[in-house]
């Protein structure tokens, strides 16, 4: 009986052990952003960006900042930036597969269904998501 709760215990310890050092990998994920205002038939579309998620110097991606930053850009492109409507795709990481080639697939066939409808498209290829580093000791 001693032998069998030996090998328990061992087995337990391996599998805690293993648990600890298991770690994510860290792993690049991609987004897009766009604004359209459908009384004037505009649409505006970034550039694909990327962040990173299960990083050790950067804060996972958050897509409150990247609506944060976009609007930002936004602002700098249009007057009357809150008359638009935004739409942020992507930064789901390992859940969702949101490589490059997918969101690059969705950035392209929202492009095609704007252009369909008669919007004048506007590329923002200058948009840049700032990652945020984590500091030392936090």
């Amino acid at each position: 009986m001693k032998t069998m709760e030996k090998m328990i215990c061992i087995f337990l310890f391996i599998g805690f052990v293993t648990k600890s050092h298991a770690q994510k990998k860290e792993e690049t994920v991609y987004a897009f952003c766009y604004s359209y205002k459908a009384g004037d038939k505009l649409f505006y579309v970034s550039n694909i960006v990327n962040g990173v998620i299960n990083s050790d110097i950067y804060y996972d991606v958050n897509r409150d900042d990247l609506q944060l930053q976009w609007t930002a850009k936004l602002k700098t492109v249009v007057n009357d930036y809150y008359n638009w409507s935004n739409a942020y795709i992507g930064f789901h990481g390992s859940t969702r597969t949101d490589g490059y080639d997918k969101i690059d697939e969705e950035r392209t066939e929202i492009i095609g269904k704007f252009k369909q409808e008669g919007y004048t498209i506007r590329y923002v290829n200058t948009f840049s998501y700032q990652k945020s580093k984590i500091e030392d000791g936090h």
